[in-house]
Order: C-alpha cells, then structure tokens, then sequence
C-alpha cells in the first residue's frame, strides 16, 4: 500500500491557496478533500520581495500549477522504474496511476483559472504539453497498452520538457520579484524529492483514535455512517454501522464521489461527483440506486447539505468566480445565491429549524464560521480569531456548533455556543483532526484524523471522551455523515 495522502497536499496547494507570494503558502481545503499533515513537504516560497498583489496572485497560479505539473511526471516515472525493478506490484501500481490521474485531474481544474503575463506564455505552453504528454502515457499504462519499461523511456523526454519549462518560470520570477533562482531551484528539488518518498511510503492501518473499542463504547450510537474512502482504487462514498461493523461501497465510478450528506429522513444521500466531468451535486437512494444528477453547470458544485424539511439543498459554487454558498430545490431547480463575498464562502449546514446557514469565510483577514438567516441576510461572524476555522457543523439541539481550527498550532475539533461565545477545545493530539459530524441524539461526534499516519473515521462524547476507531482500513476514509 502507499502513501497518497501528499497528492492532496498538491492538489490543494495547486487549486485553493490564494495567498500572495510574500506570504508562506497554507494548505486551505475548498471542500471536503482530506488535509495535509501539518509538516507535509510545502511548495517553495517564490519571492521575498514584495510585489501588486494581482501580479502576484498571476504568478503564484502558474507557479503551483507547473510545479503540479512536473510533480506529476516525477511520480509517473518513478513508479514506472520500481515496476520494471519489481519493487511494487501491481496492486500498488495502480494505488500509484490513481494517484496521478487525481494530480492530472487537478491540473486540468486549474487551467482555466491561470492568467500569466506574456513573458511566461512560452513556459505555459511547454508545461502543458508535458502534463498532456503525462496524461497520455498514464492512459495507456493503465491499458495495458505500454509497458513499464516504455514509460520509463519515453517520461525522460516528458520530465525534461517539464523541468525545463519550470526553469524558465524560476528565472522570470527571479528577474521581476528579487528572487534568486539558485535558492528557488534547491527548494524545488528538496520539495520533489520528499514529495516523491512520501507518495511511496508505506502505510500501515492502526487503531489510533483512541482510548476504546467500538463495542466499548456502546456501539458508539446507532444507525449508519457514510463516508468517502479510496479503499477501491479511488474516492467512492461507502456506508459503515455506527458500530465500525459491515462496510459497504454504494457508489462505483472512475472518477471521485465526494462528501455524502444524509435526508432529513435518512433514505436518500447527497453528494457530488466529477463523473460528468467537473464537480456537479448528485443524490441517490441510501443504497446507493437511482443516482441523479441535480446540477448541470460548467463550474464547480460542492458540499451539498439538506434543509431539515428535505425540500431544499445548500452547496457552494464556483459558477459565479469566487465560491459562494447557493440553495436550489431538492429535485435540483430554483437555483439561488445567497451570497456574494470579494472572498469565498465554503461548506453550508442548516439550523435544525432551518431559519439559518452555518457557513466557512475568508471574507474577513482569514477563515472565520459564519451564520446568516436562510435568505442570506444577517450574517453575522461567529468565530473572530486569527487562526483559520473550518467546516461548520450545527448540533441537533441548536445550541452548539462543531467546527475545525488550526488556532492552537494543528487541526482539532472544537465545540462553540451559537454566539461564538464559548469555544471548547474537543481533541488535542499532534496529527490532524477535522470535518466533525454530529450522532442524529447529538452525543456524540464523528470526525477524520490522521493519527495513525492514514486518514480514518474516529468517534468521540461531545466531552472529546471516549474516543475510537469506527473505521480501520489501509487506504484512506475520510468525510463521514451520520445518518438521521
């Protein structure tokens, strides 16, 4: 088995950070994509002079986005040679051509948003004719239709197109921000070297949330689970008994199913998908039948959450520029925005009454948890720190909100009162823990963690007592909604 949880570091690095290049650049989830390690291998800083934050923006996009590139080919290659060597088998192969088909799929996302100067038109252009050379011999290798030993041979040439045209990138930044592209040059290669050893490292399942087994903990509520997990190849939305017992797959598509969320009623989930080609919301039956697909738009849809009387559904969206948080019907029509920040707005969640919309902002200096009523108005923030919060989640009583921060120095699940007043600090462990989800009686807390160096399902009391694993799987599982 190996290590894929770097390819999102590069995915989210590439896609959602936004910070000018003076700043150290952050991993910022847009949606429920797993986070990064705290001390993951991070894209080198470009420049150390000050510079027009939209030039800077221009340049930081391309940057990331051909350092993705040459990443990619790195990783393509060198599973390539320990094929031919006879250091992975096939089952990691292809642990291995999914991962870079998820890099591929995050290069295409990101194409349409880099804008350049023209200076670095001719760097652009060679690195896309490396990421589609890169493509093409991953296709092909996934076919069967090449041998290890050919991709070997013909990455050379690919891998040097890519570095080349990083290169000329480096010395265009050198020239215009003050940078030296010596230095710019060893970071990037100390970068890929890690990123390289990580993507292959293996991994090893461990029951690490905690203090006690599931039937410990009294089955650790009741009824199902859902979560996604690439335990099959590549990120699938599966089903689990709140008891850790009888895992099962509900969806089976080649590309990614992301971020379930339960009816009200509990017979139907909704999630979205890039099936079709880029992020659109789906619904499906609780057994993972009738799929059908709600939003139909050229831009991204993501993180779908139902109103608690089943007739509407909140999601954020990029069809308008910046991700903004939207309502639509239940049966995918009526399309509203409900909100229009300079910034993004990410992750709704309703009010058990549903008079309100919990949501995540960078409207303010960072991410903060904000409320607005259902029509968009009101907002108000609720958080005010200086730290980034995360994915809010509404507690069944109303009174409380679960959300994750890296306020003291990693990702941990806190607890708040409505008013923000109160913020209780649930977890406190070195790793990562986020994305909460509340048991439907509100006693309990579901959430991802990266405790034992794999992304698994843990559970906890509101108190942050009585931690375990509901999930314990080699691959990653991640994104969990409890069942109403």
């Amino acid at each position: 088995m190996t290590r894929l949880g770097p390819v999102i570091v590069f995915l989210l690095l590439a896609g959602a950070c936004s910070s000018p290049l003076t700043a150290t650049p952050t991993p910022l989830p847009p949606t429920d994509t797993p986070i990064p390690s705290a001390t993951a291998s991070q894209v080198p800083t470009p420049t150390k002079t000050p510079v027009p934050p939209e030039l800077a923006q221009q340049v930081e996009g391309f940057y990331r986005a051909i350092l993705l590139i040459q990443a990619n080919a790195e990783v393509v290659a060198e599973a390539a040679a320990r094929v031919e060597a006879g250091e992975l088998d096939s089952a990691q192969a292809e642990q291995i051509l999914t991962a870079a088909s998820l890099i591929a799929d995050g290069v295409d996302r990101i194409i349409p948003e880099v804008a350049l100067p023209d200076e670095l038109s001719a760097a652009w252009d060679q690195a896309l004719q490396a990421h589609a050379e890169t493509r093409d011999l991953l296709g092909r290798w996934s076919g069967e239709e090449i041998a290890p030993a050919d991709v070997v041979r013909e990455m050379e040439a690919v891998r040097q197109r890519a570095e080349d045209a990083v290169q000329v990138g480096e010395a265009m930044i050198a020239r215009v921000f003050g940078s030296d592209a010596s230095e710019l040059a060893a970071s990037r290669e100390e970068w890929l070297s890690i990123m390289v050893d990580e993507v292959f490292e293996p991994t090893v399942a461990a029951m690490d949330c905690g203090e006690i087994a599931p039937q410990q903990a009294g089955a650790g509520g009741t009824g199902l689970v859902a979560f996604v997990s690439d335990r099959d190849g590549n990120p699938e939305i599966y089903v689990i008994q709140a008891d850790g017992s009888a895992p099962a797959r509900l969806t089976d598509e080649p590309a990614g199913d992301f971020h379930p969320a339960w009816s009200p009623d509990g017979r139907r989930i909704a999630f979205y998908s890039e099936r079709d080609g880029n992020a659109e919301i789906y619904v499906m039956h609780a057994d993972g039948s009738a799929v059908t697909r709600l939003t139909d738009h050229p831009q991204d849809d993501f993180d779908p959450a139902w109103s608690p009387d089943g007739t509407s559904i909140a999601f954020h969206s990029h069809r308008t520029g910046a991700a903004r948080i939207f309502v639509m019907d239940a049966d995918g029509s009526g399309v509203t925005r409900l909100t229009d920040p300079p910034n993004d707005d990410w992750s709704p969640d309703w009010s058990p009454d549903g008079t309100q919309i919990v949501f995540n902002s960078s409207r303010g200096d960072n991410r903060d948890i904000w409320v607005m009523d259902a029509d968009g108005s009101g907002m108000a923030n609720q958080t005010h720190h200086p730290a980034d919060d995360w994915w809010p989640a509404w507690s069944p009583d109303g009174e409380h909100i679960a959300f994750h921060s890296d306020r003291d120095g990693n990702f941990e699940i806190y607890m708040m009162t409505l008013t923000g007043g109160q913020v209780t600090r649930l977890t406190d462990d070195p790793a990562n823990d986020y994305d909460a989800s509340w048991s439907p009686d509100g006693s309990r807390i579901a959430f991802t963690s990266d405790r034992g160096g794999n992304l698994e399902i843990c559970v906890m009391n509101i108190d942050g007592s009585g931690l375990m694993n509901l999930t314990n799987h080699p691959a990653r599982d991640w994104a969990s909604a409890w069942q109403h």
